[in-house]
């Protein structure tokens, strides 16, 4: 109420200040799951890792959180269904699995669309904390003879 603006308190050059530490860090919850992936690739425990093996995984609601280096390029495509586990890397295998009418579509909205249908966590992690076989990875709920390895 005339006063000084939040910009005449250099509020503006403190948020530039916070921007640089808080850009590249993730939350704790975040590292948490970063952690946990870590130990289960070290001890080949319940987690996948590249395209083929994390789609199949979703394709079976087996992903408890979907880790990802950055967005796959939109030039990347998968084919989905009407459902969110309805998801594969070719047309001819989406329809081995009775979807009658398969689209195809760029690879990040079918992997979003398959883990907010599943329930599945997302964490998106720079490269310089964990690189990930074809920039994707997953912790699984749990594992049986048919998950992929």
């Amino acid at each position: 109420m005339g006063g000084r603006t939040p910009t005449d308190t250099g509020r503006a050059l403190l948020e530039q200040q916070l921007d640089g530490v808080f850009r590249g860090r993730m939350a704790a919850h975040d590292r948490e799951l970063v952690n946990i992936f870590i130990g289960r690739r070290a001890l080949a425990g319940p987690m996948t890792e590249g395209l083929a093996a994390t789609v199949a995984a979703l394709q079976r609601g087996q992903v408890s959180a979907l880790l990802l280096n950055r967005p796959p390029g939109s030039s990347l495509q998968l084919w989905a269904g009407s459902q969110p586990t309805q998801l594969a890397l070719t047309e001819a295998e989406l329809m081995s699995f009775g979807v009658r009418a398969p689209r195809e579509e760029r690879a990040d909205e079918a992997l979003v669309r398959a883990i907010v249908g599943t329930g599945a966590e997302l964490v998106v992690v720079p490269e310089s904390e964990l690189r990930l076989y074809e920039g994707v990875g997953a912790l699984l709920r749990y594992t049986d003879p048919g998950t992929p390895s």
